[in-house]
């Protein structure tokens, strides 16, 4: 459960306005449109013979049953802990932002890379699980879980844009709306303790080790697209990483992303 509503007040209200950021940005800035392009046919030339089967398996994280069986694994971790309201409101919290994202998709159908694609649904699902996870995990296991988190959302993220299926805008978009879900969510949970008179125990992740957690990932998000594509028969890591300079810097601003929002929320949260 997050430790104060006003913290999660904020860290929410600060999501949202990077959405709506990001949604303005990809709209009607013409350098982050060509930005974004220029990282999506990057990313689309990972997608080839010995690659679409591993790509595709990596991005059915995001399908709906192994979505919801995942999910509801973390509930009845958080159920098995006594954090009851949590295990209760993380059903509601993959159901909401799936919908969330499907009536955006419908609101925001034009100005995008690709129409009716923003924000990912597939980028949503997989920073929605990794949050999950953190909330229902117990405290020693958090700084693990975030490293994991932010890899399954990465790889995740990875994958469909390789497979031509979103933009990395869109993939921003999806973890955007999952981390303002989550921290609404936790206001209204946190406001029903306060409410009540009960008092957060001890911060669940302590000392400024985690904080490297963003720059770790950033650096994993690399050597992932590098890895990616050498699978393509790139010249080798290092050759793969100059050729496809700014698939390798979205990788790594989507993987630090993912870090930083579990990070945040693995914070505030007891």
């Amino acid at each position: 459960m997050l430790r104060s509503s006003r913290t999660a007040l904020v860290a929410t209200l600060l999501c949202a306005a990077g959405l709506l950021a990001t949604v303005l940005a990809v709209r009607f800035l013409a350098p982050v449109q060509a930005r974004d392009v220029l990282a999506f046919d990057s990313f689309r030339r990972l997608d080839g013979p010995n690659s679409s089967g591993p790509l595709r398996l990596i991005a059915s994280v995001g399908d709906p049953l192994l979505y919801m069986v995942l999910g509801l694994t973390a509930a009845a971790v958080a159920w098995a802990r006594g954090r009851q309201r949590i295990a209760l409101a993380i059903p509601v919290l993959l159901l909401a932002t799936g919908a969330a994202t499907q009536l955006l998709k419908v609101v925001l159908d034009e100005g995008t890379l690709k129409p009716g694609s923003f924000p990912s649904g597939h980028a949503t699902a997989a920073l929605t699980l990794a949050l999950c996870a953190v909330l229902a995990a117990p405290a020693r296991l958090r700084p693990t879980v975030i490293a994991a988190g932010a890899g399954l959302a990465a790889a995740v993220s990875y994958a469909i844009i390789s497979l031509g299926w979103h933009s990395p805008s869109d993939i921003l978009g999806g973890f955007l709306v999952a981390a303002t879900l989550t921290g609404a969510a936790g206001v209204v949970l946190l406001r029903g303790e306060e409410r009540r008179g009960e008092t957060p125990p001890p911060r669940a992740v302590s000392g400024r080790g985690d904080l490297w957690v963003p720059a770790l990932a950033g650096v994993a998000g690399i050597g992932a697209a590098a890895v990616l594509m050498s699978i393509r028969g790139d010249a080798g890591l290092a050759a793969g990483v100059q050729a496809h300079t700014t698939a390798t810097a979205a990788a790594a601003v989507i993987a630090a992303l993912a870090a930083t929002l579990l990070v945040v929320f693995a914070r505030i949260a007891r």
